[in-house]
This record gives structure tokens, C-alpha cells and sequence, in this order.
């Protein structure tokens, strides 16, 4: 998990960060950390309604970030939902056939 924020904030360093876990994280990584009851394996699906911020991005804890993902939020004032960015369609041979795909961000 901390992996993982760490490299958010390499490469996104002016987004907050919220953690929900099941005891305390403390980390120069993590902005807040909120206390869940976890009662399953998949606990994360019951929290995602309390995200403390207007847009939220979702990211695993097993998440690597490699490049800034703050143009992300750019497609949230577009659509009330994203899911899951495709990264085939920024190669070249499917780009070309979906010319679309060029406004859609990186991230």
C-alpha cells in the first residue's frame, strides 16, 4: 500500500490521498486514513460510497503509478463514471483505427 501511494505522489504530487483500512496508517504518503470493519474479503466495494472528496479516483493498493494521473479528473467532469483506462488504445496500430481514442487521457 505504501508502495503504492509513494508513487502517486512521485509523479501526482498534489493529490490527496485517503486510505480505508482496517488499522492505522501512518505515512508521509497518506493524507488521511479511515478505519473500516472489514467483514470480507472484498471489503473495499462496501467503502467506496465514503469517499471523503467530490471526485475520487479508485486505485488498489497494489497499484503502481508511473505517470502523472491527475489529467484523470478531466474525464470526471465530463462523466459522472469512469472505469478502468484501456492503455492498448494509446498504442499506435489501434489509435489509428479509432482516431476518438486521441482525446481520451493518457492516464
Amino acid at each position: 500500500m505504501l508502495y503504492s501511494a509513494e508513487s502517486v505522489k512521485r509523479n501526482s504530487p498534489d493529490m490527496h490521498i485517503t486510505v480505508f483500512s482496517d488499522r492505522e496508517v501512518d505515512s508521509d504518503f497518506i493524507d488521511d486514513c479511515r478505519l473500516i470493519e472489514v467483514k470480507h474479503i472484498r471489503a473495499k466495494v462496501d467503502y467506496i460510497q465514503y469517499s471523503p472528496y467530490d471526485q475520487t479516483i479508485f486505485l488498489d493498493t497494489d497499484t503502481v503509478v508511473d505517470h502523472d494521473i491527475s489529467e484523470m479528473f478531466g474525464i470526471l467532469e465530463k462523466y459522472d463514471f469512469a472505469i478502468c483506462h484501456d492503455l492498448a488504445r494509446k498504442r499506435e496500430n489501434v489509435s489509428k483505427l479509432i482516431p476518438e481514442y486521441a482525446e481520451i487521457p493518457y492516464a
